[in-house]
């Protein structure tokens, strides 16, 4: 046998199997995330000082206000009665549970008009939506004094930041301007008394704080031991 022969037979093409590419799946892309809604919130407003004449026309309406608010007062004056000094233990609040039971009491009266001589249950039921219209009239009239009291210092902080400008204007100048300087130590001298005067007031009321607690404290030691 050859060579050529012997390489002949001893070389076997073999078969190799078919391998196949495995596709990977096609993952569908993910959907986009919804918009965000709109926002309920209202931008907030910045406030400018206003002009001098709609300042002028907001303290003749106020004035037109306050005038009506004292015609309101001279109107239910006979129906208001303040709580005098020393009585505040007589007339301390009702509790709910008994002031939703009031009614009940009056149809009881109805029901055996001999538990009261010369009580009518509709001069109770009367006493009771005075008092509830009373309480109305209060919620209503804080509510409004707390929206007055909030815009009063909304608008003295717009005026002082407006006049905070101004002033540190000035006070950058008036290195080189003497009768700037001249008139602006008038305002620090002001503001320096201002500044000794608001410290001294918080002092004095930390200290009434402070005495109204002790004795607050010293009360409820007397009640218990009592």
């Amino acid at each position: 046998m050859t060579l050529l022969a012997a390489l002949r037979f001893r070389f076997v093409p073999m078969e190799l199997p078919m391998t196949t590419r495995k596709t990977p799946p096609i993952v569908p892309p993910e959907p986009a995330p919804p918009a965000p809604a709109p926002s309920t919130i209202s931008p907030r407003v910045v406030l400018t000082l206003p002009s001098a004449a709609e300042s002028t026309t907001c303290v003749a309406t106020i004035e037109n206000f306050r005038t009506e608010v004292e015609h309101s007062e001279t109107a239910i004056g006979p129906y208001v009665h303040p709580i005098l000094p020393g009585d505040e233990k007589r007339y301390n609040g009702i509790a709910g549970a008994r002031w939703n039971v009031v009614p009940m009491i009056a149809e009881l009266l109805r029901k055996h008009p001999d538990l009261e001589s010369g009580l009518a249950p509709e001069d109770i039921l009367g006493g009771r939506d005075a008092a509830d219209a009373m309480e109305l009239a209060a919620d209503d009239m804080t509510l409004r004094a707390t929206a007055l009291h909030e815009t009063k210092r909304v608008d003295r902080s717009i005026v002082w930041n407006t006049c905070s400008e101004v002033l540190n204007t000035a006070r950058g100048k008036a290195r080189l301007d003497k009768p700037l300087a001249a008139d602006l130590v008038k305002i620090e001298n002001e503001l320096a008394i201002g500044k000794r005067v608001d410290q001294a007031n918080r002092a004095a009321a930390a200290a009434e704080a402070k005495v109204t607690k002790s004795a607050q404290r010293l009360a409820k030691a007397q009640q218990k031991a009592a």
